[in-house]
């Protein structure tokens, strides 16, 4: 499954960014193969519905779980009609890695 994460910069040390339709970067993590792709967030100046914006990119890229916060309402809506989940984070002091060596460690236990 491929997990899109909020991302302050490119890099994986990088903070999770706290705005969902506002961030920088997108980290996408692949959960099956461990690859992650790095994806800009080339909506996040547009001056209305930049969460809604950059939602559709993701869903075009595949993407079934967003890891984020500050969602706006309309963005979450979204979210929930096309099936995608969604991790609301209420701490942004973790990094990037951080947030992926937590997935790895539940996939880790849910494969044994």
């Amino acid at each position: 499954m491929k997990i899109a994460i909020s991302s302050q910069d490119k890099d994986l040390k990088s903070p999770v960014a706290c705005h969902f339709g506002r961030c920088c970067f997108f980290q996408i993590y692949d959960d099956e193969t461990g690859m992650t792709e790095l994806f800009e967030n080339r909506e996040r100046d547009t001056k209305e519905c930049a969460g809604t914006s950059i939602l559709h990119c993701l869903i075009d890229k595949n993407v079934k779980h967003i890891i984020s916060a500050n969602f706006g309402q309309k963005t979450q809506e979204e979210i929930v009609e096309n099936d995608i989940q969604m991790t609301l984070l209420t701490d942004c002091s973790k990094t990037v890695e951080d947030i992926i060596r937590i997935i790895e460690r539940k996939h880790s236990k849910q494969s044994h």
